[in-house]
């Protein structure tokens, strides 16, 4: 009989055991399924309930089984969006959008496309509380993400969507790299709104202004824009660059020289920036001879804030000790010792100084070649000229230089 029902399943002798063995196997496999499913089921027995407790709109006793629930390390990421929509459902945006960004940092590929929404949604309140909250994301894949949905808000034709991503962009930093290029796109927008939450948000991606050169960018949004409001955003913006907006400071000048309704504006932005570095500072001459006090004042004042780097100015600062306002020679005397020895490339313009009708200059001249040293052997001969100057100290103070350059 067993043979003829081993025959049946094609079975030899041999095999039985086998098949015996494959079923207790499967049977095995199946249990421990089971129990795998009962205790994963156990193991959740805290998110369940707030699950159901959530659908049944009992949200203290749901608040309390999710909180057991990340205390527990069970659906962490789940459990705080969860914990999220609550508290939005409470009218409490802000405990909501701290349970997001904790859901965020357990799990970003979960629930960042569904808190991203909150940036372009229609209610305000929840619009804002996103672009205060998402940036404190430290997840790097999630701020990634988030720059992704930026860029393509950026290029929206919904008003509210560009100036939204401004200011998210604005708080994430300078991982506004990536979308740097469009931020400056905007500086040429048909509203006027955007080109200034634009120009606002420049001066909080100084590193990204400098590396991608759009200084020029927010210069030309000054020169050339026609509406008032944009214009005088572009000056306050220049000046809340700092020293990274020096390479406007002559455009900032000639709007203080021209004394129009920008001038207080960009003399403001002036003093922000406060100085200019060496490869630049020759662009500042001309204002030297402004016939604006303020602006010779502001130009010497830069000037002294940059104590040696300014050196290459000292022959223009050295006739203005010689100036009718008493203030700018005291002004000049200051900058003068802040700089301290002239430079090797300014002796040409020292060499004119010593032909100057004012015996004074003529001296200072003489005092910053001295000063130079072998450096200033080239000067000699313009130096041995004024051995017979008709002032004595002028006489002097040129034999003690030729004495000095020649050691």
């Amino acid at each position: 009989m067993a043979k003829k029902i081993l025959k049946c399943y094609n079975i030899d002798e041999n095999g039985i055991e086998g098949v015996f063995m494959k079923a207790f196997r499967i049977d095995n496999f199946i249990f421990l399924l089971l129990l795998a499913l009962s205790f994963f089921a156990c193991n959740n027995a805290d998110f369940n309930k707030g699950v159901r407790y959530q659908q049944e709109g009992e949200y203290d006793k749901a608040i309390n089984s999710y909180n057991k629930s990340i205390k527990n390390n069970q659906n962490v990421a789940l459990s705080q969006k969860n914990l999220g929509d609550i508290y939005l459902l409470r009218n409490d945006c802000r405990k909501g959008f701290e349970c997001y960004v904790s859901s965020i940092e357990a799990n970003p590929g979960l629930v960042l496309g569904y808190v991203l929404k909150f940036i372009s949604d229609s209610n305000n309140t929840l619009r804002q509380t996103a672009i205060e909250y998402l940036p404190k994301v430290k997840n790097e894949e999630a701020r990634k993400n988030m720059i992704a949905k930026l860029a393509l808000m950026l290029k929206s034709d919904k008003l509210h969507e560009k100036i939204d991503a401004l200011d998210l962009i604005a708080n994430l930093g300078c991982e506004g790299e990536s979308v740097f290029e469009d931020i400056v796109y905007l500086l040429k927008d048909d509203n006027p709104v955007v080109k200034q939450k634009a120009l606002s948000v420049m001066p909080l991606l100084q590193d990204c202004v400098v590396k991608y050169d759009a200084v020029k960018h927010i210069v030309s949004v000054v020169q050339t824009d026609s509406n008032e409001l944009v214009k005088l955003a572009a000056i306050d913006c220049l000046g809340n660059l700092n020293f990274n907006g020096r390479t406007a400071l002559p455009v900032l000048f000639d709007i203080v020289e021209s004394d129009n309704n920008f001038s207080r504006t960009a003399s403001k932005a002036i003093d922000n920036i406060g100085r200019t570095d060496r490869e630049h500072v020759k662009e500042l001459k001309k204002y030297l001879s402004s016939s604006r006090n303020s602006v010779k004042i502001k130009i010497l004042n830069i000037l002294s804030n940059m104590k040696q780097d300014a050196n290459d100015m000292v022959p223009y600062i050295i006739p203005m000790l010689k100036d009718g306002n008493s203030e700018i020679r005291e002004l000049a005397r200051t900058t003068l010792r802040n700089i301290g020895t002239a430079s090797k490339e300014s002796i040409p313009d020292l060499v004119l100084l010593l032909k100057n009708q004012e015996y004074e200059i003529r001296l200072m001249s003489l005092t910053e070649l001295t000063d130079l040293g072998k450096d200033a052997v080239s000067a000699l001969p313009s130096i041995e000229a004024l051995l017979k100057d008709s002032n004595e100290n002028v006489r002097k103070y040129a034999e003690y230089a030729i004495s000095q350059i020649n050691k």
